[in-house]
């Protein structure tokens, strides 16, 4: 045995000594020596804080000077030189098992007791009848982890898989597995594991297993759809657009084998997201955002994680533009016959359409400059209203004053 073996050794005893005792004591038989010490000890080996169903224990053999788990022949000389003659196990003080010679090894069943704590002794026997009993708490635990898993039936290579778990023990492992071949673990109840990296298209099974300490395991299993392919469409509204209010930017002519799961739009240096109800369309309020050109990231995620990027130019405007009468009759003037209306409009972005309403209905509508109308006073009563309103090309609008005409 090496030194630092023998030093490594050591500090198992140390350790062993501080975290897991509770009661040591030593007893003689009648005929035995009262006075000496018993010539060997014993701990359990392979403690757990919780047990489930059959487990083989082992055992630790302490001497003075050198500790010796008894699983080896240079232990089991150590056993016969310092004259351990019998281990026996005892669960809440009730004998579960012995034995009398190596592998020094205990098979105990607690399948059949309840769910509680429950003290462990190790007692050991040396040659001349001493015992001396090492015990440390545990408990029986025979329910499965609670496991949750969060996956929607498509993943990518090297795609995340969110797992959380919980037991009234304690979660040693979580495992990931494609197809029953482990490809991720975890120590940690609550992880993120991974995907295989070399996974290619297709349907494969998904399945992750939880284990506590007792050795209870919990599994989720399901078929999921590997998708390596980003997904393809485009966006509306279009390049050049220009837009205001509450814009809906939309994921249309979608080609992906898993589905849009969100849309991202990043726009002025805010991100705004879609809802899982309609995840191909993100809500944009740009009457926050000064008025001009502006760069538009669109970021769709499919369902399996992989994502596809498409940049647009738009131009906001939440102004409205100006309208008021060039050419025109003054107001209450008397007319007998058509006469010409012309409109004044101005916006910074451009004019769509300028329209003319008599009696609040529209009756012509003008896209080229200049917009000219030709009011027939005939077609109306004795009294009649005419007014302007100009929208520009983000579809903002303007109503000129009204004027009143008699004929």
């Amino acid at each position: 045995m090496t030194g630092k073996t023998r030093r490594t050794i050591r500090r198992g005893i140390a350790t062993l000594a501080s975290a897991t005792l509770i009661a040591a004591g030593t007893a003689s038989p009648a005929g035995a020596d009262s006075t000496s010490e018993p010539t060997v000890r014993v701990d359990i080996w392979n403690g757990r804080s919780a047990y489930s169903g059959t487990t083989t224990m082992r055992f630790f053999l302490m001497t003075d000077t050198v500790g010796y788990p008894l699983i080896s022949d240079e232990a089991y000389a150590a056993a016969a030189e310092h004259g351990l003659a019998r281990i026996d196990l005892l669960a809440d003080g009730v004998l579960v098992g012995t034995t009398t010679d190596q592998p020094w090894t205990i098979t105990w069943d607690p399948s059949t007791l309840p769910e509680a704590p429950v003290r462990l002794t190790a007692r050991s026997y040396d040659q001349a009848g001493h015992t001396l009993d090492r015990t440390f708490g545990s408990s029986v635990d025979h329910t499965a982890p609670t496991l949750r898993v969060h996956q929607n039936g498509y993943i990518r290579a090297g795609g995340e898989v969110y797992v959380e778990a919980a037991d009234k023990s304690r979660i040693t492992r979580i495992d990931l597995l494609a197809d029953d071949r482990t490809i991720d673990s975890s120590a940690a109840s609550t992880t993120l594991l991974h995907w295989d990296r070399n996974a290619i298209d297709g349907p494969a099974t998904l399945a992750v297993r939880a284990h506590d300490t007792a050795g209870n395991v919990a599994e989720y299993r399901r078929t999921v759809l590997v998708d390596n392919i980003p997904p393809a469409f485009t966006i509306t509204p279009a390049s050049g657009a220009y837009v205001r209010g509450t814009v809906l930017f939309t994921a249309s002519g979608v080609r992906d084998a898993s589905g849009i799961g969100s849309l991202e739009v990043r726009l002025a240096g805010t991100w705004y997201s879609s809802t899982p109800t309609v995840p191909k369309v993100a809500r944009v309020d740009t009457r926050g955002i000064t008025d001009g050109p502006k760069v538009v990231q669109c970021t769709a995620f499919d369902r399996a994680g992989n994502t596809t990027t498409i940049k647009r130019t738009v131009t906001l405007d939440n102004h409205a533009p100006t309208v008021t009468f060039a050419k025109a009759p003054k107001n209450k003037a008397r007319v007998s016959k058509s006469f010409p209306v012309t409109a004044k409009v101005t916006d910074r972005y451009g004019i769509a359409r300028v329209q003319v309403l008599v009696n609040g209905k529209v009756v012509a509508t003008d896209s080229k400059a200049g917009y000219r109308f030709t009011i027939n006073p005939k077609k109306y009563g004795k009294t009649f209203t005419v007014h302007l309103r100009a929208y520009d090309k983000a579809g903002n609008l303007k109503n000129s004053s009204k004027r009143t005409y008699r004929r």
